[in-house]
């Protein structure tokens, strides 16, 4: 894929803020030893939005409840 192609189809994503609510929750599951500060937040949104997390690294996100 060239960066032409791989920038358009970064173009058809929505982005997600993090919210502060998210914050305390991805604190929560790090606190519980969870896969790592980026891994938590991103599971912490897609819980709070009811969305699903699509990754090949299930064994980090199975202990968040995100997959």
């Amino acid at each position: 894929m060239n960066s032409l192609a791989l920038a358009d189809f970064f173009e058809t994503l929505d982005s997600i803020p993090v919210t502060y609510e998210d914050a305390i929750h991805a604190a929560e599951m790090m606190r519980n030893r969870g896969p790592g500060l980026v891994n938590c937040h991103i599971a912490a949104g897609a819980i709070r939005l009811g969305a699903t997390v699509i990754t090949y690294n299930r064994k980090d996100f199975a202990r968040t409840g995100a997959v």
